[in-house]
């Protein structure tokens, strides 16, 4: 039956406007209307509707100009739940609220229904078959600030079709039956009404309407605005056009469970918590239940007086996954989220105790935006603080926090602790700071746990929603460092070997330029086969952790010496070149004396490649820049042992530059040394290249004063080494021509012999300046090679006839032997010259004019038959 009493139940001008004076007046109360839909348990559906249409306003009960003014456009709110006689009697105290000491119910935080005298003189409420109307200035002038009718049985509709309009056709009404769910309707306040009423002294045009439904659009937008509702589950946004038959849909929001992800426990929803927190009357009965259940019997034993203490079932934890779908009609474009709910009960015994005096539920819930591949790749969110619904409160988190917190009553600040706080104003901030110290991070943590151990869940092991530590609000950093004492001992990150571990067991290096960016897969892969715990979360990430000193850093350089060059003796050739080239790339920006300690630290690595394909230490190789010296580029030691490296400079997007200059630095040669010399000869005696020889010879004897190396070791070796370019011995008396064979140093003459023992013996190609390398024959030492080169003169093809040039090497070897006559047998006895023409003669009659007395007709004959001999 209709209570012909029912109205406020307070004279409410005074007290209205100085609420709304404290309230929010934009768009809040659509949330405000939410929210009661939400908490009757009952709805899953909420609308809200912009109605342009104006309607007649003759046929309307009196008092008719009263009731004229609930004619006007409007902004209607509808859910299917419909009222309950509990619900009507709450609506009529503006002042104080039913739900006030109801665990179950947000409400108690917002009374909201003040609200929406921003935007209406009259607020009505149609719900079964009962029609209300709050009624603030007393317009319809009951007595009583409202009225309340049963529009069936009173027949309204056929009486006053006019006044029954603006209801008919909404949202399934038609005003002739019961209806299955609430209309709340706030027709909108013109401008002559402002200036007649009592409490709220402005207009709601419809401009404003207009902005502050575009405004919930795209709230709506992306959905977020029900992702901690317990039962509502699709928000739909509409209007109805003064000249349409029936309203538009513009944007709807719908909310359902995500199936096919491996959980790791049963799953509990929002409703789940509901319906627990359903079984208690007050928050003294939660807090006495709270404390038997999750302390035991010691801890019930402080529980509230006449409450049962006895412990009951733990209070569920939410977990699960959702996916919100949003859609704008007009444009068709859909967006789908999917977010992980994740939800935990305090078991702090400080935290349990507050909850009788602060009317509040120890529990926290996460919204965590879930990183998956494929249409609903998710990404980061703008995180922002829920009661229920959301709060103008951006936190900087990734994530959203919902919980009970205790608010302003204008629900735009939390209570916050300052030291002029007192009694119950204390208490709430004192609350308020045990959320975000306490549950907050015991939440967080946990979700991210999970995250890191679920690629189902998150395929970037929950990096996605870690906080990064200069985007979080200064108001909310205090999250952060009890999270991170959480975070430290919990296995989070992924290591190469596919392991997670603990943060406080790990460490992390920079990678300080691109090129060791890009190698870093490898030097980790490197770091974890030598045994270390390394890990490479993100950048904001790691910058949490070591800002609270949670996570080792190890500089990158200490990768390189303790890792990097301790691996190269079982590396394949080439396999760490790049990360080599990178190292001292980075080393161009480094001081003297660390790329001393570089040049060092590499002195014996083999791992520079080289034009022969092996790989060398730096100190061994040469610059392709070129070797110092006449003819050093021909040497086939600075050919193979030049370094190979600009198809890789170029393939990394190195600076060559500084590539070229570090090496230089750590002894890359530009000119050959000792070793080098040895090495070369060595070759040269392998290939018989009496050329390279050659070149080697002309090298020696203008660079052996400054080349480095062991000296006297070399000089050894290469009297050992046939690769002395020497001259062939001519039997036919051929003139010496250029060197054409390699010899050992001690086999050969000086060049400057040569003139002496060129048809019987090898010289030099030229002399050798070097102390220590000449030739190792000697005329004087070998007396008897002058008789052969006699013999071999004189023995020539066409004796005994002797060219000018034959007869000037008799000559020269006939000077070299008077010195050494004493030690050589009478040449006209010596074996090798009996009977042998060698003596140069002139023609046989010298005084005869006629005869022609030319060196091209003198002749050789035996020593005893001329008398006048040219020695």
């Amino acid at each position: 039956k209709a209570d012909p009493g029912f109205g406020l139940k307070i004279s409410p001008n005074v007290v209205l406007r100085n609420l709304l004076q404290q309230y929010p007046s934009g768009g809040q109360f659509f949330l405000e209307a939410l929210q009661n839909a939400d908490d009757t348990g009952r709805a899953g559906n909420f609308c809200a509707l912009l109605d342009l249409r104006t309607h007649p306003a003759k046929n309307l009960r009196p008092p008719r100009e009263g009731r004229a003014v609930l004619q006007n456009e409007a902004i209607v709110f509808y859910d299917d739940a419909g009222f309950k006689d509990r619900d009507w009697r709450s609506l009529q105290f503006m002042c104080d609220s039913e739900k006030r000491q109801s665990p179950h119910e947000a409400g108690a935080f917002g009374m909201g229904s003040r609200s929406f005298f921003h935007i209406t003189d009259v607020l009505q409420v149609l719900s079964g078959t009962r029609l209300a109307a709050l009624d603030p200035d007393d317009l319809l002038e009951t007595g009583h600030f409202g009225e309340q009718v049963d529009f069936v049985e009173d027949g309204l509709l056929d009486r006053f079709p006019e006044e029954c309009a603006p209801f008919c056709g909404v949202f399934g009404c038609d005003m002739r039956s019961e209806f299955k769910g609430s209309l709340i309707r706030a027709s909108l306040r013109t401008e002559e009404r402002a200036r007649q009423c009592t409490f709220m002294p402005h207009a709601f045009d419809l401009s404003r309407a207009r902005r502050i439904f575009a405004e919930f659009e795209e709230t709506l937008r992306n959905g977020e605005v029900i992702l901690f509702l317990t039962g509502v589950a699709r928000v739909e946004l509409w209007r109805w056009d003064a000249d349409a038959s029936e309203p538009t849909m513009i944007a709807r929001a719908s909310l359902g469970v995500s199936s096919g992800h491996s959980l790791p426990r049963q799953v509990a929803g929002p409703r789940d918590v509901k319906a627990y927190l359903e079984r208690f009357d007050t928050f003294a009965a939660l807090e006495a239940a709270l404390r038997g259940s999750l302390l035991g019997s010691a801890g019930a034993a402080g529980g509230a007086s006449g409450s049962s203490t006895g412990a009951g079932p733990r209070p569920p934890e939410v977990l699960d996954v959702v996916e919100v779908e949003s859609v704008a009609v007009a444009t068709g474009r859909t967006a789908r989220q999917r977010w992980l709910r994740y939800g935990v009960v305090s078991e702090d015994p400080d935290v349990l105790a507050k909850v009788g005096a602060c009317c509040c539920v120890p529990m926290v819930t996460l919204a965590l935006p879930m990183c998956e591949q494929g249409p609903h790749a998710g990404g980061p969110c703008s995180g922002s603080l829920f009661a229920s619904l959301p709060l103008p409160l951006p936190t900087g988190l990734p994530i959203h926090v919902n919980a009970h917190f205790r608010l302003h009553d204008n629900r735009r600040g939390v209570w916050r602790y300052s030291p002029d706080l007192d009694g119950e104003h204390r208490m709430w901030a004192e609350w308020n700071h045990q959320v975000f110290t306490n549950l907050v991070p015991l939440a967080y943590s946990r979700a991210l746990e999970l995250l890191a151990g679920s690629q189902d869940l998150a395929v970037d092991h929950g990096f996605l929603v870690w906080p990064a530590r200069t985007s979080v609000e200064p108001d909310y950093a205090v999250v952060l460092d009890p999270l991170v004492r959480i975070l430290k001992n919990l296995p989070l990150l992924p290591t190469p070997g596919g392991t997670l571990a603990r943060p406080a067991e790990a460490f992390h290096f920079p990678t300080p330029t691109p090129a060791l960016r890009a190698c870093r897969q490898q030097l980790l892969r490197l770091c974890a086969d030598a045994g270390h715990v390394v890990v490479d979360p993100p950048e904001h990430v790691v910058d949490l952790l070591q800002s609270r000193d949670a996570l080792a850093t190890r500089p990158c350089v200490w990768v390189y010496w303790e890792v990097v060059l301790p691996a190269l003796g079982n590396a394949q050739p080439g396999d760490l070149t790049g990360l080599l080239l990178a190292l001292v790339e980075w080393a161009g920006s480094w001081q003297e004396a660390e790329i001393q300690d570089l040049r060092a630290r590499l002195a014996s690595v083999r791992w520079l490649p080289t034009e022969g394909g092996e790989a060398l230490p730096v100190r061994d190789a040469f610059d392709p820049a070129g070797a110092a010296g006449a003819g050093a580029a021909a040497f086939k030691v600075v050919q193979t042992r030049s370094a190979k490296l600009e198809a890789t400079i170029a393939q990394m997007s190195l600076h060559s530059e500084a590539v070229w200059r570090v090496l230089r630095q750590c002894g890359l040669k530009s000119e050959l040394t000792w070793e080098d010399v040895v090495d070369e000869a060595t070759l040269i005696a392998t290939d018989a290249d009496v050329g390279r020889a050659s070149l080697l010879l002309r090298h020696l004897n203008a660079r052996h004063a400054s080349l480095s190396g062991c000296r006297s070791a070399a000089v050894e070796r290469l009297r050992t080494i046939a690769w002395a370019p020497s001259t062939t011995p001519a039997p036919n008396g051929e003139p010496a021509g250029e060197p054409s064979q390699l010899l050992v140093l001690p086999q050969v003459f000086p060049h400057a012999a040569s003139p002496l023992v060129w048809a019987v013996a090898a010289s030099l190609g030229e002399d050798l300046a070097v102390e220590g390398l000449r030739a190792g024959r000697a005329v004087d030492a070998e007396p008897e090679i002058l008789v052969e080169q006699v013999r071999a003169l004189a023995l020539r093809p066409g004796a005994p006839h002797a060219p000018p040039a034959v007869l000037e090497h008799l000559r020269a070897a006939f000077g070299a032997m008077l010195p050494l006559l004493a030690r050589l047998p009478n040449l006209h006895e010596h074996p090798r010259l009996r009977d042998v023409a060698f003596v140069p003669c002139l023609p046989p009659d010298d005084d005869d004019p006629t005869a022609e007395a030319s060196d091209q007709a003198a002749e050789a004959a035996p020593a005893p038959s001329r008398a006048r001999a040219a020695v």
